[in-house]
């Protein structure tokens, strides 16, 4: 019984795919076995790996910031996810006017405390600390700037005159 071409093909995209399950299973146990092995070679030559990283950058610098791009827009996705899709004040939803805000209005000493680097990535590092939450850009400006949001002021008022 002989096979057609698609038969083949589909029996090869299958072998394949086993193939590489199977050789990614034995460079898993296979670099555990010689962790450090590959520490050392990797501090060896820590010099030659970072000059050839950065030729490789540089001959493909449009594919890094595409990257780079990707990378800050999944990790701001996920940053908003977590403390909540929604702004804290006035309840706005939509992600492009949404900011991360320091509740105790201490951000500025914060970002000195850490220093340069994406927030982002601080707030991932250190697991989501409480003492953050999100605001859209109007409320953000008008909580620095007045040390109240105008939606809590109004708020405040509805509640009195009631």
């Amino acid at each position: 019984m002989t096979q057609t071409t698609a038969e083949k093909t589909e029996h090869k995209r299958i072998y394949t795919a086993k193939q590489r399950l199977r050789i990614a299973a034995y460079q898993k146990v296979y670099r555990a076995a010689h962790k450090k092995e590959f520490q050392a070679y990797k501090r060896k030559h820590r010099v030659r790996a970072r000059r050839q990283m950065l030729v490789w950058r540089a001959k493909h610098k449009l594919r890094v910031q595409l990257m780079q791009k990707r990378h800050r827009a999944k990790l701001r996705l996920e940053i908003l996810e977590h403390y909540g899709n929604v702004c804290a004040c006035c309840g706005e939803w939509h992600t492009e006017f949404l900011e991360v805000d320091h509740i105790k209005n201490d951000g500025n000493l914060h970002r000195k405390e850490i220093g340069r680097g994406s927030m982002y990535n601080w707030l991932r590092q250190h697991h989501y600390p409480k003492g953050f939450q999100m605001l859209c850009s109007n409320c953000n400006k008008a909580k620095a700037n007045y040390h109240v949001c105008p939606h809590k002021i109004k708020k405040a008022q509805f509640e009195f005159s009631i």
